[in-house]
């Protein structure tokens, strides 16, 4: 029996097809095509179109897509550290990489690029000679105002047919969801951790 595009079709062997677009990710193909092998029921009668990981992966891609069609000049990294900037002035570039979840040294080489546009600026911090705090500068203002209009406008069409109620509720579930996954990835890293104290 294989698995193809117009369905089920007899035969020695299962074979899958994937029709979805993110089974071109290698590891997501290599693990579905694992679960078809092995016979995996659950995986099999999947619908990635109902399925809660896909269907996020699809709309943050989306929105992405719809920013940067707003939004130009930028690189997604570089719009996260201005927005992250814009709520916590003098952060050092430590607690910055915490926020973008990246290496020190990637947000080195991003700052750089923002102070040599003018729009960050490092100021040495007052408890600490070794550590530099950043800050916006007055020219950062009108790229933040065109990045919260464009992502307003988005958000608008995103919730184009939900009540208000709705919209609260998506919300709610999102934050739970992110809390539930943050303790996940927390308890992940201890076990991780112990793991290599023990060895």
């Amino acid at each position: 029996m294989s698995i193809t595009p117009g369905g089920l079709s007899s035969g020695p062997r299962l074979r899958y097809v994937a029709p979805h677009p993110y089974y071109k990710h290698s590891l997501l193909r290599g693990w579905h095509a694992t679960n078809f092998r092995r016979g995996n029921s659950m995986a099999k009668n999947q619908n990635p179109d109902r399925s809660t990981g896909f269907l996020l992966r699809d709309n943050s891609r989306f929105m992405k897509a719809a920013f940067n069609e707003r939004v130009s000049g930028l690189t997604q990294a570089q719009w996260g550290a201005l927005a992250h900037l814009s709520r916590h002035q003098g952060l050092n570039q430590v607690g910055l990489a915490d926020l973008l979840e990246v290496q020190p040294i990637t947000v080195a080489r991003l700052i750089d690029k923002l102070v040599s546009l003018g729009v960050v600026e490092r100021r040495a911090d007052p408890n600490d000679r070794r550590a530099q705090q950043l800050f916006l500068t007055d020219k950062a203002q009108p790229l933040l105002d065109q990045m919260w209009e464009a992502g307003d406008e988005i958000l608008d069409e995103a919730y184009a047919g939900f009540s208000d109620e709705e919209r609260t509720q998506f919300v709610d579930m999102l934050v739970r969801m992110r809390s539930n996954l943050a303790r996940l990835a927390q308890g992940g890293a201890r076990s991780r951790l112990a793991f290599r104290k023990a060895g």
